[in-house]
């Protein structure tokens, strides 16, 4: 170490260091902590150091809104000097809290708590804004202090999700939560209102296991909770956001008082007359002593008159004089007959086969291996070796329907959806009822984004299905035309999981993720060694924005085989949208190691 980073020029006699002395040092990394931002709003406010990440390998829970986690907390000073601590307050007893409904000392605890998981223990840096602010008296917290905490973790138990609940388990515990967000509301709590509201309505976002009455019953509980919604987001001036959940509201009663009410309100604000008027004429026929809306009716006659006034004297004769000159133009040039429509383009041809000539087969000395030996390799988890051995097998036989559709999904599971969906393709050409082909292409068109071929192949699938064929609907064109015919075929067919995954694909294309969530779930209880219908709950789990899930699907894809390089790249790319890098390179080098 030079002197210029060491002691300088002047050394330090006590030291025993000598005037521009020249040092070697000896380092040993023991131990390392990653510091992470937990702050909400990410502005470095509330830095987290994990001492110990969890108490269980392969943990992926965190404690989430309303659990409650058992815990030990000490807050000091940065001088140490002691704001808080728990143990010493009660006698070693962890103390229990709620989240997001007790009060915490400060705001960063929650923050911390939220990414943290059961037997963790992990230690603070919190920023005055995240903390204690202008300080806090009763504590001996000065104004603008940084203060420094420590939090062990000793267990928490969250509520049950929605997937896990019955039918009227869930009308239950939506309406408990929207009485929740109701107390809210009136104690002017805005924020947890809406949380509690989402909450309700995250609840009910899935009724296709519900019988009619019930379903009426959660339809009821969602146009209460979508017009208390506006009625949140109007005190908080949020007036688009009033609009949208009125919309919500009306689309599923279109008689909803309270929606028609302040949607009319809002279009006559917009001077949107004939909208606003529409709707308070509606609102009267249900309710014709609404003496709101007789006084915005009165109100929208003189937003009427104002602007009919304001535009007369603005544009004078200007539009009569404009008719008259357009009136003119027509009789010298009459207007060109309508031009024949344009014909509906062309449905999207299907691949061109694939080059065999030109695909990797390996070591082709020898015989070709048979079909027990490449399937004794694809089902030892090595899609990589499989996929050269069922490649030898369609050189060598071109016919062969089953090796096609193996090859394929070998591709599919190496991240290759150009060369899976050639595969399939050629797999169905040479046994047109082949049922896992037709259904494996079907959701690999979808993933190229060729929906007329996707719903193509997956009719055919219930036409050729000997147990289904009767429910198939050739006028099923459109996506969810064809999820109608599927919802019945897994109605009909209650324990077989081919039909669910199919369904859980179409919900996702027409963005229906939590339906979709639902219906692959109960397909992962039916098949759960499938490894690739949990990397698409992963996938739906995503869309839905439940990363930490997603999380845990990727990771149990990647667990029931661990060569799956599409698997693995997915959860590469899961840890990153979290933000963790660490774990993220090491997926995405992970493919590269075991190919």
């Amino acid at each position: 170490m030079q002197p210029k980073y060491g002691y300088g020029d002047d050394g330090d006699a006590g030291a025993n260091v000598p005037a521009g002395a020249t040092l070697s040092v000896e380092l040993e990394v023991v131990s390392w902590y990653d510091v992470e931002d937990v702050s909400t709003d990410k502005d470095g406010g509330v830095l987290m150091t994990k001492i110990v990440e969890s108490a269980e390998a392969n943990d992926y829970k965190n404690p989430k809104d309303m659990g409650t986690a058992k815990m030990h907390l000490k807050v000091t000073l940065e001088d140490g000097t002691v704001v808080k601590d728990t143990r010493a307050d009660n006698g070693d007893e962890p103390v229990s809290h709620q989240l997001d409904e007790t009060i915490p000392i400060c705001p960063a605890v929650e923050m911390a708590l939220k990414k943290m998981k059961k037997g963790g223990h992990s230690k603070l840096k919190i920023s005055p804004k995240h903390g204690f602010g202008d300080g806090n008296a009763e504590l001996g917290v000065p104004g603008g202090a940084t203060v420094l905490a420590e939090i062990e973790l000793l267990e928490f138990e969250n509520e049950k999700d929605s997937w896990d609940l019955s039918e009227d388990d869930k009308l239950e515990t939506a309406d408990k939560k929207k009485q929740q967000g109701n107390q809210k509301l009136k104690a002017g709590d805005l924020a947890r209102a809406m949380r509690r509201y989402e909450s309700a309505k995250s609840v009910l976002a899935s009724d296709y296991k519900m019988d009619d009455d019930q379903k009426e019953k959660a339809k009821a509980m969602k146009v209460a909770i979508f017009t208390n919604m506006a009625v949140v987001e109007a005190k908080l001036g949020n007036q688009e956001a009033v609009f949208k959940n009125c919309e919500e509201a009306l689309k599923l009663d279109e008689n909803c008082v309270k929606a028609l009410f302040r949607r009319g309100s809002i279009y006559s604000k917009r001077t949107d007359f004939d909208r606003a008027q529409a709707d308070f004429d509606k609102l009267l026929s249900v309710d014709p002593d609404n003496a709101p809306v007789k006084k915005e009716l009165a109100l929208l006659k003189k937003r009427v008159a104002k602007e009919t006034a304001k535009s007369k004297k603005q544009f004078g004769g200007m539009f009569d004089k404009m008719a008259a000159s357009d009136k003119k133009k027509q009789k010298l040039n009459p207007p060109a007959p309508e031009p024949a429509p344009e014909p509906a383009p062309a449905p999207a041809p299907p691949p061109e086969p694939l080059n065999l000539a030109e695909e990797d087969a390996g070591e082709e000395d020898g015989e070709v291996p048979t079909m027990e030996e490449a399937l004794e390799q694809f089902n030892g988890g090595d899609s990589v070796q499989a996929a050269r051995a069922f490649t030898r097998i369609v050189k060598d036989d071109e016919d062969n329907s089953e090796a096609w559709r193996l090859l394929g999904q070998c591709h599919a599971d190496n991240d290759d959806d150009r060369k899976a969906v050639r595969c399939l393709a050629a797999s169905v050409d040479k046994d047109p009822s082949n049922l896992k082909a037709l259904a494996a292409i079907g959701v690999a068109y979808f993933n190229e984004r060729l929906t007329d071929l996707a719903l193509d192949h997956l009719r055919k699938w219930v036409d050729n299905h000997p147990e289904y064929k009767a429910l198939s609907d050739e006028k099923a064109t459109g996506v969810d035309e064809v999820a109608e015919m599927y919802k019945k075929v897994v109605k009909q067919g209650a324990e077989d999981p081919e039909p669910r995954v199919v369904l859980g694909v179409l919900y996702n294309l027409s963005q229906e993720y939590d339906d979709a969530a639902d219906v692959l779930r109960e397909a992962s209880r039916q098949a759960p060694n499938d490894y690739t219908l949990w990397n698409k709950l992963g996938a739906t789990l995503a869309n839905c924005g439940n990363a930490q899930e997603a999380l845990y699907a990727y990771q149990h894809a990647v667990d029931l085989r661990p060569k799956y390089i599409r698997g693995h790249v997915n959860l590469g790319m899961a840890y990153q949208n979290q933000s963790r890098c660490e774990p993220f390179q090491s997926r995405l080098l992970g493919p590269v190691r075991l190919i």
